[in-house]
């Protein structure tokens, strides 16, 4: 990846205005007094040893660490701890579940912010007095209140910086490298009348082709973008350099 690309879509997801969102999690836990009510019913679903595992799985793929999670299993075998990250996610996200507005593009954008911004409220949330004294929490003997590490809490803005960077930079891979929407056909079209400045027929006497099949071909490159004009298609097309 280009370094002027992961800048730019880390710039992108760091100013997310979504993110703010996060900031109301402690008030949450702080007005309703029970942590468990937010983060799952169930006494055994997390503790903080399963949250510097996720961490440390995600943020510092070393030899030791990979031993250590193919022992515990916790992201891949715990289905309650997989429940409920998944359920927090959906919970404080439900607004955004209305993505007609969006193109795919956003969509994917926005599920990176999503995913950094639930990190980032996540560390927020732990420190919170009434989570961090343990209540609410189990450790893995499941009897006794845990505290967070001293060190996972020294490195948690650290190791969730790192994840995050991962995250945005997994998104942008998938959204800008991996997935251009637009067929050979369609793309050499765009192209042309983006270099050109051109209209369909003088596209069209170019390529020896008939004006209408450039028009049917601009018309499914801009459904395939998301729909909208054929400016806005082309705009889209050459700022995620699709042609």
């Amino acid at each position: 990846m280009k370094v002027k690309n992961f800048d730019q879509a880390l710039r992108i997801c760091k100013t997310a205005p979504q993110e703010d969102a996060f900031l109301g999690l402690s008030d949450f836990i702080g007005a309703n007094g029970y942590p468990n009510y937010f983060i799952g019913y169930t006494r055994s679903c997390m503790n903080w040893e399963r949250l510097a595992c996720i961490l440390k799985f995600h943020t510092n793929m070393t030899e030791a660490w990979m031993h250590e999670y193919m022992q515990k299993k916790y992201i891949v075998s715990d289905v309650a701890v997989h429940t409920v990250l998944r359920k927090q996610k959906m919970w404080i996200w439900d607004n955004m579940c209305h993505t007609k507005c969006h193109t795919p593009t956003e969509r994917r954008i926005i599920e990176g912010q999503r995913e950094c911004g639930f990190w980032r409220g996540f560390g927020r949330v732990i420190r919170h007095p009434d989570v961090a004294g343990g209540y609410g929490f189990t450790s893995s003997d499941r009897d006794q209140p845990a505290r967070p590490s001293p060190d996972l809490l020294m490195r948690l803005d650290e190791l969730i910086e790192i994840l995050c960077n991962r995250i945005v930079e997994e998104w942008w891979i998938v959204t800008h490298e991996n997935m251009n929407p637009l067929p050979a056909k369609e793309r050499e079209v765009l192209y042309m009348i983006a270099q050109t400045g051109g209209t369909a027929a003088t596209v069209a006497e170019a390529l020896g082709k008939s004006t209408r099949t450039v028009e049917r071909q601009l018309m499914n490159a801009s459904n395939r973008i998301g729909g909208g004009s054929k400016v806005r298609a082309i705009g889209l097309a050459s700022k995620y350099g699709w042609i």
